[in-house]
């Protein structure tokens, strides 16, 4: 869709928004845009978020199209910002993965061409290999070792998956708790930035604050489980939200809540991302360390055993 094109299907959101059919929105628009720009409005996604708000039907009646719409504008503005974020949790996953494809050659070369001449030259000046080769290269701590390194690299993979899912609201039941385990901070920001967008959407769409804050509690705990405060925006004594909808700056108070916590996020999800890059590198290290030291014990030992 072109930016014409998706500047109609908003403009005709809003028109049924505000209580206008389908038909009675498009012949306003058909008044002022060159009939061959206006299009059918296209149908409405049929993914899970699209379920969920169909289930709230009686609480948003005619509200709904601009509280779908403010989510997913903020939707797509979050995997646009961070995308880089899941290339480099994908690009773990990857590098895991093939570290462990390696080890697993290393160790299949090992076992079956270098031990049995190591244990044929040890045998012949009549010793026996070192402690610690013979345990990590005996059938049960190999495979354990290996087993494992297997299960973390899909772990990874599905991990990544998992925690794209919960900031994209694809899923509700498994994805947003491992996102919760691996990014605690970043997750119930992530969820209370996503309750101040349903708030302003609700605000636009004519909903009344204290409604608009409830119905925004309830769409992110079913989403993740999160239990928000009453206040939200709960950082000093007094209610921000309250006080800027007496004052008539309620929009204007919203925009700079989602702005000022929204800069910050891609960020911390970034530093995150690094810390589960160094426990995994940190693990690779230490099973190909012990590789590889499980491979020169017998070259420098058999310098004595000779």
């Amino acid at each position: 869709m072109n930016a014409d094109q998706d500047f109609i299907q908003r403009q005709l959101r809003f028109l049924e928004a505000a209580g206008d059919t389908s038909e009675a929105a498009q012949v306003k628009l058909r008044a002022l845009v060159p009939a061959g720009d206006l299009e059918t409005p296209e149908p409405r996604p049929t993914d899970a978020l699209s379920t969920y708000l169909d289930g709230c039907a009686s609480d948003l009646g005619s509200q709904r199209p601009i509280v779908e719409s403010s989510v997913r504008e903020f939707l797509r503005e979050t995997d646009t910002a961070l995308r880089p974020v899941w290339r480099s949790l994908r690009a773990i996953a990857i590098h895991f993965a093939t570290t462990t494809g390696f080890a697993w050659f290393t160790v299949w070369v090992l076992t079956i061409y270098v031990l049995p001449q190591f244990q044929a030259s040890y045998r012949s000046f009549g010793a026996d290999l070192p402690v610690f080769t013979k345990m990590i290269l005996s059938p049960f701590p190999r495979f354990a070792i290996l087993g494992i390194l297997t299960a973390c690299a899909l772990a990874l993979f599905w991990h990544e998956r998992q925690v794209r899912s919960a900031f994209m609201l694809r899923r509700r039941v498994i994805a947003p708790r491992i996102s919760e385990l691996i990014f605690p901070a970043v997750h119930h920001e992530y969820f209370l930035i996503l309750a101040l967008v349903v708030v302003r959407g609700s605000i636009l769409a004519g909903m009344q604050l204290d409604t608009a804050i409830a119905f925004a509690s309830r769409f992110v705990a079913d989403w993740s489980g999160l239990e928000l405060p009453s206040r939200l925006v709960n950082d000093g004594k007094i209610d921000p939200l309250q006080i800027a909808l007496q004052l008539g700056t309620l929009n204007a108070e919203l925009d700079h809540q989602i702005f000022n916590r929204w800069s910050n996020l891609p960020l911390r999800a970034g530093e995150r991302r690094e810390g589960l890059a160094l426990v995994a590198n940190v693990v690779l290290g230490l099973v190909v360390g012990s590789l590889i030291i499980a491979l020169y014990l017998p070259i420098f030992k058999l310098a004595t055993v000779v």
